[in-house]
């Protein structure tokens, strides 16, 4: 049987910088979203000196170090999930840096046993194996890695949005490198959506199945392509629901002439995971100020917004604050609780829900 790494033994590998720099401030906070049995008071009594030790092998960053804030991360999962009965335990590590500081923050995401099937309703994983669709697979891949080279090159913006032939626009194609994979799938889609609507449900790789979602994005229907992608939502795998949120923000927010079923959207906001719930909170943002979507948005979202402004986590607490910001004009500050509370009951209840004929009417 394997031993856990001591802390004391991982401490004394990290360089003198890295204790020069990390300070008892540098981890910021410690937070839990949305369980009725632990608190991140009662983990950080329970297991401060691992949480320090996570922190720095993290914040030191050396990839001779990976192992063993892996091996730690693991080690930090299970006490947690010692402490209560949980569907679903996963330490997210946030790293923030500014000309002034570097801080960071932890989250420990968990579903409750009791919330299983309202916080997580999931498909079962598929487990088929399937071939690839025209290679589209390939070709979205290659497409991708690309992309991210020539931006880690500084030869590409990740920050403005790109044109192309699909509904979701990652790199475009500026290069000939680009615009040569991006033709194969534009050209490709449309004729192997069938396969890759299958790969997309049934391959037991996450990573097949958001590869596959990427590339029916450039299939000729938009509407079919949006009902799918939200249908994507209830993929077990984290990596593809990622895929299928960043399809349904782009078709959202740069074809609004698609409807887009915010029901779905707003489920998102108590999943599991930090990375779920910050990307719906962000496609709601960008669509808040819109009047075919704010009624919906202030009228199904506001109970959850409250528990998610109240997160340290700054990709989950600013991207609530922005949200409710929008919404409501107001000029709280973003830890006022009581002010946002008391604005959220007050206003939430009386939005009016966009009715379903003018949705439909929105669609066509």
């Amino acid at each position: 049987m394997r031993r856990p790494f001591a802390v004391a033994a991982i401490i004394a590998l990290l360089s003198p910088a890295a204790f020069a720099q990390f300070s008892s401030t540098t981890l910021r906070a410690v937070d839990v979203y949305r369980s009725d049995q632990i608190s991140a008071d009662q983990i950080r009594q329970q297991n401060g000196s691992l949480l320090d030790a996570y922190a720095r092998l993290r914040y030191e960053g050396r990839k001779s170090r990976l192992k063993e804030a892996s091996n730690l991360k693991a080690q930090l999962e299970g006490k947690v999930r010692a402490m209560g009965k949980f569907a679903f335990v996963d330490l997210y590590y946030g790293d923030y840096a500014t000309s002034a500081a570097r801080k960071l923050y932890i989250t420990f995401d968990v579903v409750d046993e009791a919330e299983t099937k309202t916080r997580m309703p999931f498909r079962p994983a598929p487990k088929g194996h399937l071939a690839d669709p025209g290679g589209l697979l390939e070709a979205w891949q290659q497409y991708d890695q690309i992309g991210l080279a020539l931006t880690g090159q500084g030869l590409l913006s990740s920050s403005e949005h790109a044109s192309c032939s699909g509904y979701y626009c990652r790199w475009g194609s500026s290069t000939p490198e680009l615009a040569s994979w991006e033709a194969k799938l534009s050209q490709g889609a449309e004729p192997q959506k069938k396969a890759l609507m299958k790969v997309a449900r049934e391959d037991a790789e996450p990573a097949r199945r958001a590869a596959a979602l990427y590339a029916l994005s450039y299939i000729a229907d938009g509407n079919e392509l949006a009902k799918f992608a939200l249908e994507a939502l209830e993929d077990p795998s984290v990596e593809t629901r990622a895929a299928a949120l960043q399809i349904v923000s782009d078709i959202a927010v740069y074809h609004k002439t698609i409807f887009v079923d915010l029901s779905r959207i707003v489920a998102v906001l108590d999943y599991p995971t930090v990375s779920d719930r910050s990307k719906a909170l962000g496609m709601l943002v960008a669509l808040a100020d819109l009047p075919t979507y704010r009624p919906y948005i202030l009228t199904r979202a506001a109970p959850l917004l409250l528990a998610l402004l109240r997160m340290d986590q700054p990709c989950i607490h600013d991207l609530a604050f922005t949200l409710l910001a929008v919404l409501s004009q107001a000029a709280y500050d973003g830890r006022d609780y009581d002010s946002w509370g008391r604005w959220l009951e007050n206003h939430a209840s009386s939005a009016t829900v966009v009715a379903p004929e003018v949705r439909k009417k929105h669609a066509r």
